[in-house]
């Protein structure tokens, strides 16, 4: 680990006793077939053919489980909020999440008469992965799905996944703001993670108009660059380095403190807002948050063997999220992210490549490789003793500090 490892101990020991996160949104039921590429694969298909499978995966899935029991595995107390219906999904969905941490399903509300959230996700070597996906009663998720009760004492709410919510797109951000400005009334620090519009109706959102209503009431805003590059068309065609510097300055003119853009196996980009934007926050950066402020960085995953990607954004944030209610620095929270993210791909499903993070910790100790993917072009400084890439932003504050 990255600083003091005494100091380290005694944060980490501080997530056992005093930590307290609530995930909420999206929760569904995932059937993974395995698929292999004889005869073509995905590749092939066509109306009447048959593609042969293996076994499937199923898993929990969505937000709410995949953060959720990510966070639960690697130490961090969690309590779930989410909705199901009361069908075979509900019922399986209850399975999945029982047999992670049977103490978790108590914050999944069964509504009858409607259907629980399924996605069938077919992926095979060499393409991208397809979702076959049923929203269900997720579109029915409002603010009093989310009780004061659930809430009390929380450090840190995370939401998952409006866009394949109806009632939270379809206001242009007035039901979600609600939800996250209570969260952050009851004291907690709020975090917001997106997902790809899969509806012509989220489609025609205005999402500018909406990210405007409802950024001011997030502290960390975790979207994926291709989800942006859909939601703020002016990134479309933009060199990804481009791109996510001139996506996290507009999204923190439009009110959060910190984003983190997910760029697949590219790793993972980080800005903070300077001002006195960092303090508004909630229950963190208790001694570290000179180390937060107008921050830019870039750090790549971790070397692993990819066997599913399915989850691994979620896993990641889940590694963010432990960082900040640990108290650790930027640096480090980054690194925590791309650990957590690089396990989850070691499996089919999301969460069956998670160990605890001592064992994860274990791995970064013992010299566990970056991936040589990272920026390109001019403004990048590598820092080998952290092993992240620091923007020109972060080189111009760091030596603004030196002196």
């Amino acid at each position: 680990m990255f600083g003091n490892k005494e100091q380290t101990e005694r944060r980490r020991g501080d997530i056992s006793l005093q930590a307290d996160v609530v995930v909420a949104g999206h929760i569904a039921v995932d059937l993974i077939p395995a698929l292999s590429d004889r005869a073509g694969g995905l590749t092939s298909l066509r109306p009447g053919q048959l593609v042969e499978a293996g076994g499937a995966a199923f898993s929990s899935g969505g937000c709410v489980a995949n953060t959720g029991l990510a966070l639960d595995r690697i130490g961090v107390p969690v309590r779930l909020i989410g909705c199901i219906g009361d069908d075979e999904f509900g019922e399986l969905t209850l399975r999945a999440v029982r047999s992670a941490n049977p103490d978790l399903v108590s914050g999944l509300q069964v509504v009858q008469g409607e259907i629980s959230s399924y996605t069938i996700v077919l992926e095979s070597p060499g393409i991208d992965r397809i979702f076959i996906h049923c929203p269900g009663v997720n579109h029915r998720f409002r603010s009093q799905h989310v009780s004061p009760e659930a809430l009390r004492g929380a450090r840190l709410f995370h939401f998952g996944y409006p866009p394949l919510m109806r009632s939270l797109f379809s206001d242009q951000g007035e039901e979600m703001a609600l939800i996250m400005g209570e969260a952050r009334r009851a004291g907690a620090m709020t975090s917001l993670d997106m997902a790809m519009p899969g509806s012509d109706e989220a489609r025609r959102v205005d999402w500018p108009r909406w990210l405007q209503r409802v950024l001011p009431e997030v502290d960390l805003f975790l979207p994926s660059l291709d989800e942006l590059r859909v939601m703020l068309p002016g990134l479309s065609g933009l060199p990804m380095e481009v791109a996510v510097r001139e996506a996290a300055e507009l999204l923190l003119d439009w009110g959060c403190a910190i984003v983190a853009i997910k760029l697949g196996d590219c790793g993972i980009y980080c800005r903070t807002a300077g001002g006195d934007r960092l303090q508004q926050v909630p229950h963190a950066f208790l001694s570290t948050a000179a180390n937060w402020r107008l921050r830019e960085l870039w750090a790549p995953c971790y070397q692993v063997d990819v066997i599913g990607t399915t989850g691994a954004g979620d896993c990641t944030i889940a590694g963010f999220i432990r960082g900040i209610v640990a108290d650790l620095t930027l640096e480090e929270t980054l690194q925590s992210a791309t650990a957590v993210g690089a396990c989850s791909v070691e499996a089919k499903d999301a969460l069956g490549g998670l160990h605890s993070w001592e064992e994860i910790r274990g791995r970064i100790e013992e010299g566990w490789k970056r991936s040589d993917k990272g920026p390109e072009g001019e403004g990048w400084s590598w820092n080998s003793a952290i092993q992240i890439w620091q923007g020109r932003l972060d080189q111009a504050n760091k030596k603004e500090v030196d002196e």
